[in-house]
């Protein structure tokens, strides 16, 4: 385990092996509902630059940048994965947001995972598959960034007060042209 600084992000490196890494890649490109979304910046609608999915218990619903997500059934693959980071680390699960990056175009700009159904503290596991792309994390008081590198099964946590104290993004790569999975696992509380 890396501690990514004093930061509440701890890094497990290889959290899966290279062999299941690749399983569950190439089950999840073929196996989830993968749909592209929209967004609303500045009033004008663009298409995200990811494809996503989202996958929940019955009845977790989920709403960011200002859309509610109705879930998809767990794969038992994810399922799987969802069980034993459960009891490695022992924190609850009852969701997962699957991003598809189709490769260095596609990305994420920065953000917190604060919506109110994650709670105040919530614990977040990401599950890095495929190309490896740079991460980058910054401090919202002091605007310091760190940025660090997400490998094939990386298992990236974000516990604590990291959605309130900081902010992430997977920022495009231009000459990057495979594929990367992330699934981002969480507990949705009721309201």
């Amino acid at each position: 385990m890396i501690q990514i600084k004093d930061w509440p992000f701890y890094l497990y490196r290889e959290y899966l092996s290279s062999e299941e890494a690749d399983s569950i890649f190439h089950r999840a490109k073929q196996e989830i509902l993968w749909k592209t979304e929209e967004i609303k910046i500045f009033g004008k609608t663009y298409p995200q630059p990811r494809l996503i999915s989202w996958i929940a218990d019955q009845g977790i619903e989920y709403s960011y940048s200002g859309k509610k997500y109705h879930p998809n059934p767990w794969p038992d693959f994810l399922d799987d994965i969802r069980r034993n980071i459960h009891q490695d680390f022992q924190i609850k699960l009852n969701s997962v947001l699957c991003n598809f990056y189709r490769d260095g175009n596609d990305k994420m700009g920065w953000h917190s995972d604060n919506e109110k159904e994650l709670g105040p503290e919530p614990n977040i596991a990401s599950l890095s598959l495929g190309v490896t792309r740079d991460f980058k994390i910054k401090m919202k008081s002091s605007g310091q960034i760190e940025t660090i590198e997400l490998n094939h099964g990386d298992l990236l946590l974000m516990k604590g007060k990291a959605q309130e104290n900081f902010s992430h993004a997977l920022p495009p790569r231009k000459k990057v042209r495979e594929a990367r999975i992330n699934f981002t696992f969480r507990q949705i509380l009721s309201f």
